[in-house]
């Protein structure tokens, strides 16, 4: 019954950690938590190796992104249309550096998250 329960409990974490993997965690100035607003859209970005991948249940909103590096570099600046579909921008790791945050701004609001 232990082996059982050890194995179970084992398998969750796995399973959690891996879920919580490439997506970014936002922050918002308005915010003590770390959390957004429930009530406002906020983008969902996941990344990979190479690229950064944007999307937004919210109508088309046009922004800022900014991504920088773990040693501070910007490693992508460029203005994009967020939309419901998943846009693609390569931000492919160099040597030495890893991607860190990434800043989306608009005329009404500023997020920024972390790659964790």
């Amino acid at each position: 019954m232990k082996k059982v329960l050890f194995t179970y409990l084992a398998m969750a974490i796995c399973v959690s950690s891996l879920a919580s993997t490439n997506v970014v965690q936002w922050q918002n100035d308005d915010e003590t938590r770390g959390e957004p607003k429930p009530n406002i859209h906020t983008p969902t970005i996941t990344f990979d190796e190479s690229s950064v991948y944007l999307r937004t249940d919210s109508g088309a909103v046009a922004a800022n992104i900014t991504i920088t590096g773990t040693g501070g570099t910007i490693m992508y600046s460029g203005e994009t249309v967020l939309t419901p579909g998943v846009q693609a921008i390569s931000v492919p790791d160099t040597d030495g550096e890893e991607k860190y945050m990434i800043e989306i701004t608009t005329d009404r609001r500023r997020l920024y998250g972390y790659f964790m």
